[in-house]
């Protein structure tokens, strides 16, 4: 209601000629532009009290089980170096 009444003041302030201006500046806030709008939207969807499954269920579009940093088989990955401090490499 309130985004009405304030496209509608710009409108008459600018004369009627730019109402596409207008309704252009008032839609890309609802455009997603990256992957956190729609992660964030889901994630306040989560209440608490939920069960499990009802959250997996919300998050389903999203990766389960992944915390950042390498794949285990780097986390265990110890570089040789040569006298001089450089890597060798295979």
């Amino acid at each position: 209601m309130h985004i009405k009444r304030v496209a509608v003041a710009l409108m008459v302030l600018a004369g009627c000629r730019s109402w596409r201006f207008v309704t252009v500046l008032f839609s890309v806030r609802f455009v997603d532009w990256s992957g956190r709008k729609p992660f964030l939207r889901d994630f306040y969807r989560i209440k608490e009290g939920m069960t499990e499954s009802q959250v997996d269920q919300i998050m389903s579009g999203y990766m389960k089980g992944y915390y950042g940093g390498p794949p285990a088989s780097l986390r265990e990955y110890k570089p040789q170096f040569d006298e001089q401090g450089r890597i060798i490499t295979g």
